[in-house]
């Protein structure tokens, strides 16, 4: 069969437009499409998924990709003891704080959370959050609180 002439998949995906701000940016949306389409094959569907095994990743499937490994990314690499158990869209005229505690609640349908040690940003690091958690859910907390620095 006759190779296609067009383009390989890193250069198709180079034609899609990335509507993120560049400054900052580690790696190209080519990149990280190219990635999360290869994880597919490989059975990977869910998000938390297809990120656990781009995290696990050779480096020269990375570097096939555009992509590499970086020491200063890899501590946000998925701990293989750490479980994502859910996540929710949030829409752009919204905000994610009135929506965590019924995301939980959906989660505590399917996974008993008894025991379990959340893990939230600081957006949800207030006492109602902290009381759900532990009176509704029967689950521990770890809040990030962002203190001021005084001068």
């Amino acid at each position: 069969m006759p190779r296609d002439r067009t383009g390989g998949l890193l250069e198709c995906f180079a034609a899609v437009p990335d509507p993120r701000d560049p400054r900052g940016l580690w790696h190209s949306l080519a990149s990280i499409l190219g990635l999360s389409t290869a994880a597919v094959p490989a059975g990977q569907i869910e998000l938390v998924d297809v990120t656990a095994w781009v995290a696990a990743a050779s480096q020269e499937l990375l570097a096939a990709m555009g992509a590499r490994r970086n020491a200063a990314g890899a501590w946000v690499a998925p701990h293989p003891d750490t479980v994502v158990v859910g996540e929710r869209a949030i829409g752009p005229k919204s905000n994610e704080v009135p929506a965590y505690q019924p995301l939980l609640r959906t989660v505590a349908e399917t996974t008993d959370l008894t025991g379990w040690v959340l893990t939230q940003d600081a957006g949800h690091t207030d006492r109602p959050t902290a009381g759900f958690i532990v009176e509704e859910l029967h689950a521990h907390y770890a809040m990030i609180t962002v203190m001021p620095i005084s001068a």
